[in-house]
């Protein structure tokens, strides 16, 4: 199951993440950006859906795959982070908000049948906005 992990967050990311970062993004860009990686990574996971359903399922039965799962989503949630902050001590704290902010949006993706994920768009956009307020 570790492999299957591994497989579906380097997809996400490689999908995800641009490949030209700026250094300074406004405030305007900083939701744009973010909500584009997350969105992006979500809409890699909604081909391998059955398997995603399949990984969740394994790690709510399993503590190691519990902790697998955890560790590979923290650091895609660090690397996301990375696009927007530069000080370490910053980094860790938005790192385990915009996780929060992602477990959010996740729940609802994957729950959602509409392949045109309005609601997990919505859930994304109100977790945004709230997360940047707080940082």
């Amino acid at each position: 199951m570790k492999k299957k992990i591994d497989s579906l967050i380097k997809k996400a990311n490689k999908a995800a993440l641009p490949k030209k970062r700026k250094k300074k993004y406004s405030s305007e860009e900083t939701k744009d950006i973010l909500f584009d990686v997350l969105m992006n990574r979500l809409t890699v996971l909604e081909k391998n859906k059955p398997l995603v359903k399949e990984t969740v399922s394994a790690a709510l039965k399993d503590a190691d795959t519990a902790k697998h799962l955890i560790k590979q989503v923290y650091a895609a949630m660090g690397d996301t982070i990375s696009l927007i902050e530069s000080k370490k001590e910053q980094k860790l704290i938005k790192t385990v908000g915009l996780l929060g902010v992602y477990a959010w949006a996740f729940h609802t993706w994957i729950n959602e049948d509409s392949k045109h994920m309005a609601k997990t768009m919505a859930r994304l956009d109100k977790g945004l906005g709230v997360f940047l307020r707080a940082f």
